[in-house]
Formats: C-alpha cells, structure tokens, sequence
C-alpha cells in the first residue's frame, strides 16, 4: 500500500508539471492534452480495481485491448493476438519459470 500511494502521489506531480508546461517545452512541441489522456487515467484505475478483485489473467487481456484500441489499433487479429498472448506468456514466465505466483 505504500509503494502504491507513492507511486500515485508521484503520478499526479508528473501530470500536474505536464499540465502546466507550455507547448514550446515539450519534446514534440505539443501541449499535454489532459482531455485525451483522461480515458486512460480512468482505464488504468479500473484495471487495478478488476486486478484487486479477479486477479491477473482476465483484467490484463481486456486492459490491453482496451489500451490498444484506444491508441489506434483498429485491426482485430493484432488486437485479440497480443492482448491474449503476452499477460498468457507472462503468466507461464512468473508461474513457472520464476515460481512467482500471480494473483
């Protein structure tokens, strides 16, 4: 719970220094856009409360197809293919490779 709420309190200083440094400074020239990164802020959280309550596997397959569709990904092979295959893999990795058992 602490490394939790020191990883939020640092979140939220990184997003208000974004929010508040002009477009001129940024890598790219553009002005953080808190409008267009809400949904991810909000995605992001109800991953962690689908994570808390249903574990790794499931949350993790419908966050990263939602995280993909929300970035562009339109193509539904790609889509379901890496967003089922990578938290499966991971899952086997920590699982048996490492012995790390995931919730």
């Amino acid at each position: 719970m602490v490394l939790f709420a020191i990883m939020f309190i640092t979140a939220v200083c990184i997003l208000i220094v974004e929010v508040r440094k002009p477009a001129d400074e940024s890598k790219n020239g553009k002005k953080f856009n808190l409008c267009r990164s809400l949904p991810t802020i909000i995605w992001v959280g109800l991953y962690i409360l689908a994570f808390q309550n249903f574990g790794f596997l499931i949350p993790t397959i419908i966050f990263l197809m939602g995280e993909m569709y929300l970035f562009g990904e339109k193509r539904w092979i790609s889509l379901l293919g890496i967003s089922i295959l990578l938290p499966v893999v991971l899952y086997y990795l920590f699982t048996k490779v490492f012995g790390i058992y995931l919730p």
